[in-house]
């Protein structure tokens, strides 16, 4: 076994290139040698969009002070030097999600949360509130089960509360969107020519990320009936399950690009794990070639909420 080691990083010379790169149909995702074989593996690239290549790729709810607009006890974050601290940060976390749940179904909102589900989220906080207590010195980590509650966590993401759970795509054309529209705010913001977004692509086969298995990093696929964002976006979520010794270790938590270089894998690099990156000048261009091809704010963000957001950027992206 051996890590996936760091991306391949290319860096294209303008917006048409950078597209051709991301088409479904282009050779860098196609099954290697022509085997038909391999022809399964043509489905196993995921694809995640930023805005700034130089941000760490860290889950909302591990970006500095997320969770302290949603928790009253909290004013300042837990430290993550600890054992304590990182399972302080870990029930927080569930907390959220639980209040999010209930509110929701207060509202007569249509919330994945039952009687069954809602005392399994109860008992374990309880059976773990002791970490929550000042002055408890945690002798473990707390490790959270996710798999328990992913239809919860997956509608909390797409709601945009803070979760350990980060956004991919099986269409790199939605993902260019995302870095796309996070790069223009940006460069309108402060124009500079040395930054670029950052689209990156893993084949999850090659690098044993899968929805069952022993490596840490899990692909997590929640039913896409309660959630029409997930399955108009293509969307996939990564789970790190080993996040909370990692962080522990390093006192903060590991952003993902580190984490997936470091995972395990019998296949090993290269051509497995790709870093595309481009200039913030090209995504206004890169934005209006998406259009044309019908990614738009509003067939990735379906409903006539979505109809304002999506003419103000045919507008801007358009003039």
């Amino acid at each position: 076994m051996n890590p996936v080691g760091n991306p391949d990083e290319l860096i294209a010379s303008d917006a048409n290139e950078f597209f051709d790169w991301l088409l479904p149909n282009a050779t860098r995702w196609q099954p290697p040698f022509g085997h038909t074989s391999y022809l399964h593996l043509r489905d196993n690239w995921i694809f995640r969009g930023e805005g700034d290549a130089d941000r760490p790729v860290l889950p909302s709810a591990h970006r500095q002070n997320s969770l302290l607009p949603y928790i009253k006890q909290l004013t300042t974050m837990p430290l993550l030097k600890s054992k304590t601290g990182v399972n302080v940060h870990t029930l927080r976390e569930l907390q959220i999600v639980h209040l999010f749940l209930r509110y929701g179904d207060t509202l007569g909102l249509n919330v994945p949360i039952d009687a069954y589900l809602g005392r399994k989220i109860v008992s374990f906080i309880k059976k773990n509130e002791m970490h929550l207590t000042p002055g408890f010195a945690a002798k473990r980590l707390v490790a959270l089960p996710l798999h328990e509650f992913i239809d919860a966590f997956a509608l909390a993401q797409h709601s945009a509360l803070p979760t350990r759970l980060l956004d991919w795509t099986r269409n790199g054309l939605s993902a260019a969107y995302f870095a796309g529209t996070s790069a223009l705010k940006k460069f309108k913001a402060t124009p500079t020519g040395d930054k670029y977004l950052v689209v990156y692509a893993i084949n999850t086969e090659f690098c044993n990320i899968k929805e069952y298995g022993v490596a840490p990093i899990k692909i997590v696929l929640p039913p896409a009936r309660t959630n029409s964002n997930l399955l108009a976006q293509q969307g996939v979520l990564l789970f790190d399950e080993g996040a909370n010794y990692r962080c522990y270790k390093a006192g903060t938590w590991v952003d993902f690009e580190k984490a997936i270089a470091n995972q395990k894998t019998p296949y090993g690099p290269p051509g497995i794990f790709f870093k595309l990156k481009l200039e913030w000048k090209h995504s206004k261009a890169l934005l209006k070639l998406l259009t044309q091809f019908g990614i738009v704010h509003g067939s990735l963000f379906p409903g006539l909420q979505s109809l304002k957001q999506t003419m103000i950027e045919y507008r801007e992206i358009m003039q």
